[in-house]
């Protein structure tokens, strides 16, 4: 179904975009992916992203936990990725936390594990108008049972990983690792959009 916006008043554009969103609030701001996607291309979108660092098996570097994206992925297919999740309405810190342990890494977590390491803006990526909140953390060891796989972070650059992953990363082992402060970051490796 299309609306010809073109041909209708001010008002009646107020009330189908107003029924729109009443529609949206009553799903708990849940959208269909194509909407979901469209969406992304208007209004800043949050999102945070958590990573996770382990000593390596062998005692020497770090891994990182990390997802490897289906060829299905409309944007990243065939990459690796960091975890991550788009910030809904109404979704406090301690809710995000504990999606993520649920959700995606599948490992125990508490609020204050986690340490804010960047802020990154990537207005031109695929998804639009990205505003990312990245938190890491340091595991002592790696746990039993997780989700996704643990690589090492000396040998990323081997691997085809998702350029703005590759900033977060960047970001999370300066200041877990290296003693940096927190800082706002301008991704800017760009994709072409694909319509």
């Amino acid at each position: 179904m299309s609306f010809d916006f073109e041909g209708m008043s001010p008002e009646q554009i107020g009330d189908r975009l107003a029924h729109d969103f009443e529609y949206i609030q009553s799903n708990n701001g849940r959208l269909p992916a194509r909407a979901y996607w469209a969406r992304l291309r208007t209004f800043p979108t949050l999102f945070h992203e958590y990573i996770e660092l382990a000593p390596a098996d062998d005692g020497k570097g770090w891994e990182v936990l990390m997802d490897f994206k289906p060829a299905s992925d409309p944007f990243y297919g065939n990459l690796w990725g960091t975890q991550g999740m788009t910030v809904m309405m109404g979704q406090m810190a301690a809710n995000l936390v504990s999606q993520h342990a649920a959700d995606e890494s599948g490992i125990p977590v508490k609020q204050d594990d986690f340490r804010l390491c960047a802020v990154v803006t990537d207005a031109k990526s695929p998804r639009h108008h990205a505003n990312v909140n990245v938190f890491g953390r340091l595991l002592p060891g790696k746990p039993k049972t997780y989700n996704g796989a643990w690589l090492s972070v000396d040998k990323l650059d081997d691997l085809a990983v998702i350029p703005l992953c590759r900033t977060y990363l960047k970001q999370v082992t300066a200041v877990l690792l290296h003693g940096a402060s927190p800082t706002f970051v301008e991704h800017r490796e760009f994709f072409e959009y694909l319509d």
